[in-house]
């Protein structure tokens, strides 16, 4: 320790003691210190200290003005903050924070990617679908108990599944119910009721995902299903501006229009929103293939 050893461990004794310190650095004149909880602190002490000029607040800093030879009172500081230790200490902790959050945003931008490409394949009606009857209510339970595990807020579902099964390829029917359960969650109110059936129409078989949500204005619903077509400014703020890349609805729409079908929107503003995908019955060629 050097000749500021006293001054050192009377400031670390009154910006809350060593623990309460998670940062410091300084400058030319003063120390800057990164505090647990700033009210810890007394100023008051700190500002009548012989050897301190005065205390401020800044930039989410704690700063104590020493002076010209700020260095030196910062290298007697360190030793009794004994920071590297603490830092080393709580790496393993730190890394495997980081090494979830990398994980969860490489799962993310892939399946982003394979959006992207899927819609692309659509489009220009690339995409070999491998259809079959697939049964409904398998395809459902496994979505709701993913959704309903992650969810930020309470949500229930009520399932009311008429039609057993749907002729259509498993993966990309199962992601396009994805999306539409995904942004029922996404556009709703502090409590979630997801509504969500099959039924047979004229020669269609119907999966309605209907939600208790902030709904989409008339005008918006002429462009929900256009490609990178995001919710209006209005509709982001009421979900906590909710952001993505308007894909989802776009995935919907092509996955639907490959199968033959189409996919619909009923909503109104404040109240709720129903999703409603159409796939036909098969056609006699494919029953016998």
């Amino acid at each position: 320790m050097g000749k500021y050893e006293e001054l050192a461990r009377e400031i670390v004794k009154y910006v809350g003691g060593r623990d309460n310190v998670t940062g410091l650095t300084h400058c030319i004149t003063r120390l800057r210190f990164k505090l647990a909880d700033e009210g810890a602190a007394n100023d008051e002490a700190l500002k009548n200290m012989e050897g301190v000029v005065t205390v401020m607040k800044s930039g989410g800093q704690y700063q104590v003005v020493i002076g010209n030879h700020v260095g030196e009172v910062y290298e007697d500081v360190c030793p009794l903050l004994d920071l590297e230790k603490r830092e080393e200490t709580a790496k393993p902790e730190k890394k495997e924070k980081f090494f979830d959050i990398l994980e969860k945003e490489t799962e993310h931008l892939l399946a982003l990617t394979n959006k992207v490409l899927t819609i692309s394949k659509l489009e220009h009606g690339q995409l070999l679908l491998e259809k079959s009857w697939i049964p409904i209510r398998p395809m459902i339970e496994e979505l709701t108990q993913m959704f309903a595990a992650k969810a930020s807020k309470p949500v229930t579902f009520n399932l009311n599944i008429e039609a057993e099964e749907i002729f259509a390829d498993e993966e990309y029917l199962k992601e396009a119910v994805s999306n539409l359960i995904d942004n029922a969650i996404k556009y709703s109110k502090e409590t979630i009721e997801i509504q969500i059936s099959s039924c047979t129409y004229n020669k269609f078989i119907q999966i309605k995902v209907k939600d208790n949500g902030i709904g989409i204005s008339l005008s918006a619903q002429n462009h929900i299903f256009d490609k990178f077509e995001r919710a209006s400014a209005s509709r982001r703020s009421a979900a906590n501006n909710v952001t993505g890349f308007g894909l989802g609805l776009n995935y919907v729409m092509n996955v639907t229009r490959s199968h033959g079908g189409y996919v619909s929107v009923e909503s109104q503003e404040g109240k709720y929103s129903e999703f409603t995908i159409s796939l036909p019955l098969p056609t006699e060629h494919e029953r016998t293939v």
